[in-house]
């Protein structure tokens, strides 16, 4: 785990590079049509990527303290609130928080909302366990929302566990099968046309 500060805020800043190659490679593939990094417009997410009329919204935190993220701690970090202001302005638009620590409370309740037939079977089967219970009252609190929004929110966040090395090594066996060059040529490539395109669009063509 690295140290409180400088190092910590190093290795934050490298796992959301290794993150935004990884989906780079989703438009490569043809998988998304565009990202736009850190775009003014939108609050704590590190980029947004396109596809077709859907957009993605995505957050990377490199790992919490503790080893996960509760509903409190995500709530603390005001990443709870800006979800639901995001999520309500616009329906076609999807959050997708990625991190070295799972957020186990807000996972399962984006699992059981996404496997539930409609509201009522949410709310008579899905979270009807104490645990779950909880857990859908403390979301109620922080979004200050009826179960009908919280449920229809829920469906259009994606929470992705992944340490950095798991995404260098995807990222790696992607590019060794679609490129002749060495990988870790085109990871850097890629890396600095991050580095060198915050703010501006780029779309598949540009990457190619």
């Amino acid at each position: 785990m690295p140290l409180p500060g400088g190092p910590a805020d190093k290795s934050g800043n490298r796992y959301e590079s290794w993150w935004t190659v990884f989906q780079l490679i989703r438009i490569i593939r043809g998988d998304a049509d565009s990202i736009r990094i850190e775009d003014p417009a939108v609050e704590k997410s590190e980029f947004v990527i396109t596809a077709g009329e859907h957009r993605e919204l995505h957050q990377t935190k490199l790992r919490h303290p503790s080893g996960k993220w509760s509903l409190d701690s995500l709530g603390c970090k005001n990443l709870l609130r800006t979800i639901f202001e995001q999520l309500s302005a616009i329906n076609n638009t999807q959050f997708v928080f990625a991190s070295s620590s799972d957020a186990p409370e807000l996972k399962e309740l984006t699992k059981r909302a996404k496997e539930a037939k409609d509201l009522k079977e949410f709310e008579s089967f899905f979270v009807s366990a104490d645990t779950h219970k909880k857990s859908l009252r403390k979301l109620r609190e922080f979004w200050k929302a009826e179960t009908a929004k919280i449920y229809e929110i829920l469906q259009r966040i994606e929470v992705r566990t992944m340490d950095e090395q798991g995404i260098r090594d995807q990222v790696r066996e992607s590019l060794q099968a679609r490129f002749l060059t060495k990988p870790d040529d085109v990871c850097d490539a890629l890396r600095s046309i991050v580095a060198d395109s915050i703010h501006k669009p780029i779309d598949r063509e540009q990457l190619i």
